[in-house]
């Protein structure tokens, strides 16, 4: 999941986001043996009600977002 800033700063923005979440794979899978597999690439529209500037909130924010969405990747 990507915010309106994301996707605004890349033509592409899930291309970029499949290419980043392909590197974290590389690593994890290298240095952990964890495999990460993309099920959904989304750019929101409006943020999504995700307005908080502290972590703990914001992830709270993301949290309530995803409950009430389908499960989709996390991009910044």
């Amino acid at each position: 999941m990507a915010d309106v800033q994301f996707g605004q700063r890349f033509i592409d923005p899930q291309g970029v986001m499949l290419s980043r979440l392909n590197t974290v794979d590389g690593i994890f899978g290298a240095q952990v043996g964890v495999s990460i597999q993309a099920t959904e690439l989304r750019v929101l529209d409006d943020n999504g009600g995700l307005k908080a500037s502290d972590a703990n909130a914001l992830l709270k924010q993301l949290a309530t977002l995803r409950s009430s969405t389908r499960n989709c990747a996390v991009a910044d």
